[in-house]
């Protein structure tokens, strides 16, 4: 064997290892561009998941604050037409924080189109959400002592603190798996 050839063989060699050192530089760049990517999208779920808590939450401790408000000036009364009353305010909730639940549901879609794996009993579609606290609030309505409509009210703000809990550390897992 002559000096060429072994020449030859270490190019050639050298050929094989600067493609494989190329492919592998290649499969870690386009992992890095779906890397950003898919954080971007995991913070955008997280905000408007906290945007639309926070929305419920702000929601039902201002209706504990004017119960306890009314209950301060023992003026607490429910009279027939406060049912009419309730009902606008239920349509109001609802518009109030449509925009939110647009939002998130938008941002759970987005986390379902790229496959991110999540666990989905803590994480849930805002329907289910909306549902189980729409019920809550029906029963709040047809409450007519102060002492029940508090507890209801604090029931339904427990039952949305520990959902956003839930829901924000899954997203800190989601995070951290990726």
């Amino acid at each position: 064997m002559s000096y060429e050839d072994i020449f030859t063989l270490i190019v050639d060699l050298c050929t094989i290892a600067a493609f494989i050192v190329a492919f592998v530089a290649w499969k870690n760049w386009k992992k890095q561009q779906n890397y950003t990517l898919i954080l971007d999208q995991i913070f955008e779920f997280e905000v408007a998941l906290n945007a639309y808590f926070s929305l419920e939450l702000a929601l039902i401790e201002i209706e504990m604050e004017h119960v306890k408000q009314y209950q301060a000036k023992n003026k607490f009364l429910r009279w027939p037409f406060l049912l009419y009353l309730d009902r606008f305010k239920n349509k109001f909730r609802y518009k109030s924080i449509e925009n939110k639940i647009h939002s998130y549901n938008d941002a759970l879609s987005t986390l379902q189109i790229l496959d991110i794996q999540y666990d989905t009993s803590k994480i849930q579609n805002a329907a289910h959400y909306e549902h189980r606290i729409s019920r809550l609030y029906q029963e709040l309505d047809r409450l007519s002592s102060i002492n029940e409509i508090y507890a209801k009210c604090d029931e339904i703000h427990q039952y949305i603190l520990q959902n956003m809990q839930i829901a924000l550390n899954e997203v800190k897992a989601i995070r951290k798996a990726v």
